[in-house]
């Protein structure tokens, strides 16, 4: 029985599965650790021969992966790339932040020199008491205690999350502006 590294499994995984798949299936293994993007661009660049078209297109979805960490779900990926194709600059994925009163958070997508940002809170652990109460506290604590000055740089994040609704619709015109019309 043959067995693949997690590179060329990802690099023949091309074949059988759609582009955006693909995109997910790499931001997975660069994620977990199975490997980097620079391994993954020399396993597609060892494979690019004229009998594997899939290896070009492989290394065509890489081209377009944004740099940093990755998206740690589909939802994640498809709001970055929908803010991308929007021309947003300043994305960082997996930002950390100390917060005082709350410690060490990770925010999904973050824009620092703003102080903005954006959790795209699709799991179900998201919608139960617990993880709720979870994200209200970290979210207060991204601002100082009314009545209080601090200018410590950990205050006024500006956090927002995915409301469910948009996880129904393309994420196109979730992040799209509404019209004020």
């Amino acid at each position: 029985m043959r067995i693949t590294s997690p590179p060329r499994t990802a690099v023949d995984l091309t074949r059988y599965i759609t582009p955006a798949e693909e995109a997910s299936a790499i931001e997975h293994v660069v994620g977990t650790g199975m490997c980097t993007v620079t391994t993954l661009h020399r396993e597609g660049e060892r494979l690019n021969t004229p009998g594997r078209p899939w290896a070009r297109q492989f290394l065509a979805i890489l081209a377009t992966r944004h740099d940093g960490a990755a998206c740690e779900s589909e939802w994640e990926l498809r709001v970055v790339e929908a803010l991308r194709r929007r021309r947003v600059a300043g994305l960082e994925l997996q930002a950390s932040q100390m917060l005082p009163g709350y410690g060490n958070a990770r925010f999904d997508i973050a824009i620092p020199s703003i102080r903005w940002v954006l959790e795209v809170d699709v799991h179900p652990e998201h919608r139960t008491i617990e993880g709720s109460a979870g994200d209200h506290r970290r979210d207060r604590c991204t601002r100082p205690p009314a009545g209080s000055w601090n200018g410590s740089a950990n205050w006024n994040w500006r956090p927002r999350s995915t409301p469910p609704s948009m996880h129904s619709r393309s994420s196109s015109s979730a992040v799209a502006p509404r019209s004020t019309r």
